[in-house]
């Protein structure tokens, strides 16, 4: 097997990785970005969950993703065919694109825990995480667009 194809299998995984980690564990935490789901929480619940939400799910998120982006980045340094490059780079900068939108909602949710600190009501910080986090699902179906180029050009997808 070649150097490529071995990189590509690390790309295979660690996309996996952060594919079942989006649906066995970080899927079930975001129904608290509703604000009707929110409010059902007393404010030391609530509090709680942004706190863990943060440090810990949304901080393994981003750990995953940049575990993605450095296989992608391992796979570029074994490549030659241009169509190949210009592939893995776009996935390169989704994964970029990604982890920025993951630090917006780290924001919002800090900004979450301001409110409660303030004894504010609002739930507008809450409601902008659950926008942004809708904006994180887009951008990663989009994985499936470069898995799909790179199928075309010889790399098997992942399951």
């Amino acid at each position: 097997m070649s150097v490529a194809m071995d990189m590509w299998r690390f790309v295979v995984e660690a996309f996996q990785e952060l594919k079942s980690y989006e649906i066995n564990e970080f899927g079930p935490q975001t129904a608290y970005l509703s604000p009707y789901e929110a409010r059902k929480m007393s404010v030391k619940e609530f509090r709680e969950w942004c706190e863990n939400f943060r440090s810990e799910f949304l901080a393994e998120r981003i750990h995953k993703c940049d575990k993605l982006s450095l296989a992608l980045e391992d796979l570029k340094g074994t490549i030659k065919q241009e169509e190949v490059l210009v592939i893995v780079d776009g996935m390169m900068r989704l994964c970029d694109e990604v982890r920025l939108m993951i630090m917006r909602e780290i924001d919002a949710v800090s900004d979450c825990l301001i409110e409660i600190r303030n004894h504010s009501e609002s739930f507008d910080p809450i409601i902008k995480a659950g926008e942004i986090e809708e904006e994180v699902r887009k951008l990663m179906m989009n994985f499936k667009t470069g898995f799909d180029h790179m199928a075309e050009l010889g790399f098997p997808p992942p399951e």
